[in-house]
């Protein structure tokens, strides 16, 4: 399975987009692509303004005999409890009447794990699976490191398993993570295991090709239900990570070979520069309108006070 964060990023042109993700998910074998299309009680903003590209680009996926699937990531509550679950469960169900998904992977870190409540995971994941959505958690590495994700709940409402973000981040030991969150998750409930593997690199440090061939063969050994990356723009040939993550997971599932590589061309790295701008443009005014909106919020409450 590969990931996508930002669509828009896989091609500086918009247009190019649905055959690059098709192509990569040949390259590496992929059998199911998971977007992102909702944050907390809302759209996922670049969901939200790129419709068509991202329904265009599931129908080349389908075509092209790939699983289309979806991800999101939750806060569990906000703002005095005014959002919750129940409200982010209604912002994935719009999503799935956009792109018709199955599979539902809830990306639940640490701000879920600030503001969880008993019985949060249930109102979340009961809608989706009324819904006929298969949900997995995607969530920390090692249950035992939080457990304020309230884990035992989590294993007894979900109909797809356990999707953890086993990110060696800085190390190499990639099989032995992998083998720890298997053993701790199977510890919590024996659901079916689907690691998801970092695609991408941090700080100066990139996974190599070993460490990926290794973990793949330790979640294969492990028995898992499939193999998953974050995050599909890292996997394209504009990035490093490209040839370690594409190569083996290719070995792995049994994907299209690679073409040779080709020189870069600056007028492409040009282009991809003016994309990245673009888009942290576009996150900023995202934020700022964040800000503008909780200041709204707190002058509300601040004047019901008086």
């Amino acid at each position: 399975m590969l990931q996508s964060w930002r669509l828009t990023l896989l091609d500086s042109d918009l247009a190019r987009i649905p055959a690059v993700a098709v192509r990569l998910a040949k390259l590496s074998g992929a059998r199911v692509w998971a977007f992102k299309v909702s944050d907390g009680a809302g759209l996922y903003s670049e969901f939200a303004q790129h419709t068509r590209l991202y329904t265009d680009t599931a129908a080349a996926l389908r075509d092209a005999g790939i699983e289309v699937a979806a991800w999101g990531f939750h806060y569990g509550r906000k703002w005095l409890s005014l959002v919750g679950p129940e409200r982010e469960a209604k912002a994935v169900l719009q999503a799935r009447e956009i792109l018709a998904f199955r599979k539902y992977f809830v990306d639940a870190e640490s701000r879920w794990e600030q503001s969880a409540r008993e019985g949060d995971a249930a109102k979340l994941v009961k809608p989706l699976k009324d819904a006929g959505l298969e949900v997995w958690l995607e969530s920390f590495r090692y249950p035992a490191y939080h457990p304020g994700i309230l884990w035992e709940e989590w294993g007894e409402v979900l109909n797809g398993g356990w999707a953890p973000q086993v990110y060696w981040l800085q190390a190499s030991n990639a099989a032995a993570q992998v083998e720890q969150s298997y053993r701790e998750h199977k510890a919590v409930a024996d659901l079916p295991f689907w690691p998801v593997f970092p695609a991408f690199c941090q700080s100066g440090w990139c996974p190599t090709p070993a460490q990926y061939r290794a973990a793949i063969a330790e979640a294969e050994k492990l028995g898992a239900a499939g193999i998953g990356a974050w995050k599909a723009e890292w996997l394209t040939e504009n990035w490093p990570a490209h040839k370690s993550f594409v190569d083996a997971l290719a070995e792995w599932a049994g994907g299209d070979a690679p073409p040779e590589p080709q020189p870069c061309d600056p007028t492409d790295a040009i282009a991809l520069a003016d994309n990245l701008k673009r888009q942290a443009d576009t996150l900023l005014a995202e934020t700022q309108t964040l800000v503008s909106d909780a200041v709204t919020l707190l002058n509300k409450l601040q004047a019901m006070k008086r």
